[in-house]
This record gives C-alpha cells, sequence and structure tokens, in this order.
C-alpha cells in the first residue's frame, strides 16, 4: 500500500509541474501578445495556444489537488457522524468517483486515438489535437488513481475501527 502510494503521489506531483508550466506559458504569452500589440502586432496562434495550455492545466492540476484533498465539498452532514461512519460514506464517494472518473479515462484514450487516425489538428496554428487529448487522458487516469487510493485508505479506516471494535467484545 505505501509503495502504491508513493508512486501515486510521485507521479502526481509530477504531473503538477506540467501544469505549472502550462499556466507559466499561457501567462507569459497572454503578457507578451499585449506587449507586442501595443509595439507591433499581436502573436498568431495565441488564443489556440492559451486554450490549450488551459486544458494542459486543468488535467494536470486535478489529481495533485484531488491528493491534497483541495477540492470544495459540502459536507456539513457527514462531518457530524462518527469518524467510522464518515469514513464508509467517504469510501463510496470515493469509489463513485473512481468508476466515474475511470470510465471518463477510457473514454479520453478513445477520442485521442480517434484524433490521431483522423489527423486533427488545431485550425491555426496545426498543433495535433491528439496530443493534448492524450495528456487530458493521463490526468483523468491520475485523478482516478488518486480516488482509488483514497478509497483504499477509508476503506482500511473502516477495517482497522471495526477490528478494534471486535477485540474489545
Amino acid at each position: 500500500m505505501k509503495k502504491f502510494e508513493k508512486i501515486v503521489q510521485t507521479l502526481t506531483l509530477w504531473a503538477s509541474y506540467i501544469g505549472q508550466v502550462a499556466l507559466f506559458s499561457a501567462t507569459a504569452l497572454v503578457v507578451g501578445n499585449i506587449l507586442l500589440r501595443w509595439l507591433w502586432r499581436p502573436i498568431p496562434g495565441t488564443h489556440e495556444l492559451t486554450e490549450i495550455f488551459g486544458a494542459i492545466l486543468l488535467a494536470m492540476g486535478i489529481a495533485y489537488c484531488a491528493l491534497l484533498d483541495g477540492h470544495i465539498s459540502v459536507d456539513f452532514l457527514v462531518e457530524k457522524l462518527p469518524p467510522k461512519r464518515r469514513a464508509i460514506v467517504d469510501s463510496i464517494t470515493s469509489l463513485i468517483a473512481f468508476v466515474f472518473i475511470t470510465l471518463m479515462s477510457g473514454q479520453m484514450i478513445n477520442y485521442a486515438g480517434n484524433l490521431l487516425s483522423r489527423g486533427a489538428a488545431s485550425s491555426h496554428l496545426g498543433i495535433p489535437n491528439f496530443l493534448v487529448a492524450y495528456l487530458v487522458a493521463f490526468g483523468f487516469v491520475m485523478l482516478s488513481l488518486v480516488l482509488l487510493l483514497n478509497f483504499i485508505k477509508k476503506v482500511l479506516i473502516i477495517a482497522d475501527k471495526s477490528q478494534k471494535g471486535s477485540e474489545t467484545q
């Protein structure tokens, strides 16, 4: 379990670095475009590149956010439950999210394959769309691994609590 957790943490951290580079690149591109628009003429393809960088940023950062438990959640009812019941609810929601995101990852991989076979590219710069689609799919795969890790942790909490309860009886 510890080895799986370490692998997921490392991959997620490296994916977040890619997202950070995409954020910096988009920011530098937009600022450069504004400056060049004033001085001479705008950078061609700024709109396309900003969209691509935004997709990469989202896909590469979402798993890291989930790993840090940084997503917004409405748990005003769940937080009032005892720890074991809270772990049960959390494990169920993690499992549902894992299944959904895993299915979404598979569909994104299929979509990227379709883009590759069609040779689809961006309209102005001609950047192959499948590259971005595969990066987004990788981000979703990373998110599904984080959700699986969260599910396993919650199940271990439930199992640990039930074992402690049976030992005292």
